[in-house]
């Protein structure tokens, strides 16, 4: 009995594990000469490093404009997103966690996509030529398996507004 409880103690941990491997990887970036996140990642996996720091503060000092927030909740349900964003960058750093704090106020529950990529745009084992990024960070949005529009780097006017245009745009 116990050392059935074992095998399956060892068989959850092991498949966990491979699972965790898939996400959240860290390389040392050679020209900056430091660790960075490549690759797929989770939310909870950006919360590492000067990432991390930042991207609280960032996150606890954004208020979204709730007008703007209302009318996104419905529209936003039906779209996908896909984050192309650097742990190195900056701009990800600040704009990255405003976002989740939009997604947050709107109940989005669908899965985001996240990349991490290295000064090259490269998400590592992940591919994304495909992607066609120059500037992170990228946020994608699809509808219907189709790209209806991204919001590159910096929003124009703030990123709730730009969402919102974007999505009305391409009903």
């Amino acid at each position: 009995m116990v050392i059935v409880f074992a095998l399956c103690l060892f068989a959850v941990t092991s498949v966990a594990q491979k699972k965790s491997k898939k996400f959240n990887k860290v390389m040392v970036d050679p020209k900056l000469k430091r660790e960075i996140l490549i690759g797929k990642c989770t939310r909870e996996g950006l919360q590492w490093g000067e990432f991390d720091s930042t991207a609280r503060e960032e996150f606890k000092y954004y208020q979204p404009d709730a007008t703007i927030m209302e009318q996104l909740k419905a529209p936003l349900k039906k779209v996908k997103i896909t984050i192309v964003l650097a742990s190195w960058c900056g701009d990800s750093k600040e704009q990255v966690p405003r976002f989740f704090k939009i997604l947050d106020q709107a109940g989005y529950k669908q899965k985001v996509t996240l990349i991490c990529v290295d000064r090259n745009f490269q998400g590592g084992e992940v591919k994304t030529d495909g992607l066609f990024i120059k500037k992170v960070p990228t946020f994608i949005f699809y509808r219907g398996g189709m790209e209806v529009g991204r919001i590159i780097e910096t929003p124009t006017e703030t990123l709730e507004q730009d969402l919102l245009k974007l999505i009305h745009e391409h009903k």
